[in-house]
């Protein structure tokens, strides 16, 4: 439940910090999506977050991704070695724009964490370790990733839509 809670939590501080002060139509919350996300094959995701501008510079952009593996089951007809598989992921970001009187796009600088637990059940598998090799009928499979990571990108404006590229670097 605690890890479910935190980015309500953040989400909500941020939606708070959005009436704390006057801003301009461009300066309001922005609500986004990551569609790429969807397609992952093993760890698919529905990833929805918020970007909110805290500075003339500075934005930060809160993603929340729940389970979704519709993709992983077309693809694989329902198969899949990860037995009650359990995982959600969630994003921050902090971005700092390079020029911010450009009028269509944005460069910028940023860095970002994710964390993302997993739990499952693995059937009839082996491991092999210091030269040993071991087979086992099932194995409780609990971890947790945490990746750090430095991006520049590009925010393009379109109409009412922001498409965001970028590239990084980064450790997990």
């Amino acid at each position: 439940m605690k890890n479910k809670a935190l980015p309500l939590v953040l989400l909500i501080f941020l939606l708070m910090s959005s009436s704390a002060f006057g801003q301009g139509v461009e300066e309001r919350i922005r609500f986004h999506i990551a569609p790429y996300n969807f397609f992952d094959p093993i760890t698919g995701v529905l990833q929805i977050g918020a970007h909110k501008h805290i500075h003339q510079r500075f934005a930060l952009s809160l993603d929340h991704g729940f389970k979704m593996q519709t993709f992983r089951n077309i693809i694989t007809d329902g198969k899949n070695e990860r037995k009650n598989h359990r995982y959600s992921k969630t994003k921050a970001e902090l971005k700092y724009f390079i020029r911010k009187n450009a009028s269509v796009a944005f460069p910028y600088l940023s860095v970002e964490g994710m964390y993302f637990p997993q739990k499952y059940v693995k059937e009839s598998d082996y491991l092999i370790t210091n030269n040993s090799y071991y087979r086992y009928d099932f194995s409780n499979i609990k971890r947790t990733v945490w990746v750090a990571s430095m991006k520049y990108g590009l925010e393009v404006k379109v109409s009412n839509f922001v498409f965001d590229h970028f590239i990084g670097i980064g450790v997990r």
